[in-house]
């Protein structure tokens, strides 16, 4: 279901975004019918180039801000079954505000701290346990630990025990007009920050890509905000060579998984085939060994069930399984450098003020912890 309303949300900002036009005083509207002799891969890989550049998040987006989403860290009263829940509650608000909030590369990050401030037992019977804490949001960047923007409220939960007094408070936590009014205060900040720190960008890109980690540089490169006009123009050319470089590099995966793909469709269409043909380099064997097993699948695919997908909305669901599958390259490359990172600074690389704020917990070892549990959000 969620999934569905994903998709019509997208089909109804592309039908909004075509506006009247003018009647046209002469020309009659008389389509014809176009023939073509390309295979269904050949199509599908004529698309594909275009498909790269679609960023699904952005059509459905208010903002183009990307953010890391850091939950606070791990306690005595903050379980890994809590800490999941919390950044589910903040993927909600994020979602709700537009910010795009898997990216553990993005320097700017949508955090939260929870500090108790009163536990007790009810006086009543039958007795239950109460627990309230402080709940502050930031909106802060990374690189600099430099606070954006912040929010404080309490959240209170009653349960039969202070864990599920916790778990009731975290369901607390939702979206609100003065979070709203946070973020679209901490966007001008972002923004400014990206288009003047382009060249310290383009330096990370490049040693990933000379790292050959061309996953980390692409995800580099989509944290760009599209607001931030020349960096984002810099970005958008860079990623086309970069993706590139990653499809080279994944091609025999994918090629893998496309045969997988096919294997479980069986003659049911399946947007994912698709996607995957779309991850092969084009013009490399293993691009056309994937097009001969694509046209052979698309052969034996129900043509009546087919029929009752439109084309339009089987473009829309291809494009969104191709960028679900970028993502998950990009989030596993996150985790991995999340790793190097933690591993680099002894497991806690946070400065002072950091440490305030989460309890000195790392940065990294969180951001892994949230990609290692969301990888795909849509």
């Amino acid at each position: 279901m969620r999934k569905q309303i994903f998709i019509a949300l997208i089909l109804a900002l592309v039908l909004t975004s075509c506006g009247k036009k003018p009647q046209s005083q002469g020309t009659v509207f008389a389509p014809q019918e176009r023939t073509s002799s390309l295979s269904e891969a050949e199509k599908e890989q004529a698309l594909a180039q275009k498909r790269a550049n679609v960023d699904v998040e952005t059509l459905v987006s208010p903002r183009s801000v990307r953010m890391t989403i850091l939950p606070p860290a791990l306690s005595d009263d903050i379980t890994e079954p809590i800490c999941e829940s919390i950044i589910m509650q903040m993927l909600r608000i994020a979602s709700v505000n537009g910010i795009a909030g898997i990216n553990g590369s993005s320097p700017i990050a949508f955090a939260a701290s929870l500090n108790p401030i009163e536990r007790k037992a009810t006086g009543t019977a039958p007795q239950k346990m109460l627990i309230t804490y402080e709940l502050t949001y930031y909106v802060l960047n990374m690189e600099t630990w430099d606070v954006y923007t912040s929010y404080a409220t309490d959240i209170t939960g009653v349960g039969d025990s202070f864990e599920q007094a916790t778990r009731h408070a975290i369901a607390e936590m939702k979206n609100s007009p003065e979070i709203q009014q946070m973020i679209a205060q901490a966007e001008e900040r972002i923004v400014s920050w990206f288009e003047a720190n382009q060249s310290m960008l383009e330096s990370q890109v490049n040693l990933a890509c000379g790292n050959k980690e061309f996953a980390y540089a692409l995800a580099l490169l989509h944290s760009v905000p599209e607001t931030a006009t020349s960096c984002y123009e810099w970005a958008s050319q860079k990623q086309e060579q970069v993706l590139a470089q990653l499809k080279l590099q994944v091609a025999h995966e994918e090629l893998a998984a496309l045969k997988d793909a096919i294997a479980a469709a069986q003659a049911e269409y399946n947007p994912a085939v698709a996607a995957h043909l779309a991850m092969l380099p084009l013009g490399s064997p293993e691009a056309k060994e994937g097009a001969r097993l694509y046209d052979n699948y698309m052969a034996q695919v129900d043509k009546e069930r087919l029929r009752k997908i439109d084309a339009e909305e089987r473009r829309h669901l291809e494009e969104i399984e191709l960028q679900k599958l970028q993502m998950k390259y990009e989030a596993e490359a996150n985790a991995q450098a999340a790793k190097r990172e933690s591993a680099n600074s002894g497991g806690s690389s946070f400065g002072d003020r950091a440490k305030s704020f989460f309890r000195g917990a790392s940065v990294m070892s969180i951001v892994g912890h949230v990609l290692s549990r969301c990888l795909f959000i849509l």
